[in-house]
């Protein structure tokens, strides 16, 4: 089963640097991710896990941030069909905090589901 700590570790793994929420401190000199769980939904049995995968890429660098988006899709495709790419990337915005550009990938992991059924 593929959950937030396996996914963290992949993208490592792909030799991305990877943070938590709240876990990167200050500018940003170099491209980097935050990996986000945002909840789950049920369907049923059917437990859908969702992951946002935040990319942040320096101010004085834009005309590479395209690139580095795909690599991190191509990275995360080979995780496919476990994980699902649901929601492709989001506009670009400038994050004035971090100076860096911004972007998110959306991404569901379905699973057999611990409530909603009968033992």
């Amino acid at each position: 089963m593929m959950g937030w700590k396996e996914i963290f570790r992949y993208l490592e793994e792909g030799g991305f640097t990877v943070y938590s929420l709240g876990q990167h401190q200050g500018t940003c000199t170099s491209p980097y991710l935050v990996l986000r769980n945002n909840g789950a939904g049920h369907i049923g049995s059917i437990e859908a896990q969702e992951y946002e995968v935040l990319l942040y890429y320096p101010f004085d660098r834009y005309s590479q941030f395209e690139g580095y988006i795909l690599s991190v899709k191509e990275r995360m495709n080979g995780l496919y069909p476990g994980v699902k790419l649901i929601e492709d990337q989001q506009p670009h915005y400038p994050d004035d905090d971090v100076k860096a550009y911004m972007t998110g990938l959306i991404y569901r992991v379905p699973k057999i589901s611990r409530v909603n059924r009968i033992k």
